[in-house]
């Protein structure tokens, strides 16, 4: 049902429940986002205080390699097999899953160019719990309510229901 799913390149697509073979989620269980420039994979952001981030990985590399595959490689067997036209978007959710991993994988390995330099890391995803499911305030007269990374929290209803009534 997941490589179903794939299908619909879309992170918001998911059965709510991981196996140890489930590609974890984006961008909650990753460290780091990445987009395409020019055919490279480049990495566009790293989670702050992340293990990505305390490896070294920074914004602006290169990934040649996820976990000993090239990178073409590893985007290839996440993209949906059954576009009807190449898709820069179907690519990109591609790339993002195959650098999220899988939960059966404790570690990501990553090798990297920036600039000559070429190297390599292996950090394990970290994806902290919110230290709440959300948080309000009141901005004049409009009431903004911020929905932390809450999958799967039921507790969310009766907080944003007490969020509105205050």
């Amino acid at each position: 049902l997941e490589r179903a799913l794939g299908e619909l390149y879309d992170h918001h697509a998911h059965l709510g429940t991981n196996t140890r073979q489930s590609p974890r989620l984006v961008p909650s269980q990753t460290d780091l986002i990445a987009m395409w420039s020019d055919g490279r994979a480049i990495i566009a952001a790293v989670r702050a205080d992340s293990a990505a981030e305390r490896a070294g990985v920074q914004r602006g590399m290169q990934v040649l390699a996820i976990d000993g595959e090239r990178v073409e490689t590893a985007v290839d067997r996440m993209t949906p097999k059954y576009l009807q036209r190449d898709d820069p978007a179907a690519r990109t959710w591609a790339l993002q899953t195959a650098l999220a991993g899988r939960h059966e994988r404790a570690t990501i390995r990553l090798r990297t160019r920036l600039g000559d330099s070429i190297r390599e890391f292996e950090f394990a995803p970290t994806y902290p719990a919110p230290t709440s499911l959300l948080t309000h305030r009141t901005v004049g007269n409009v009431g903004v309510v911020h929905i932390h990374h809450s999958l799967g929290q039921q507790a969310l209803v009766a907080q944003f229901d007490q969020a509105l009534a205050e």
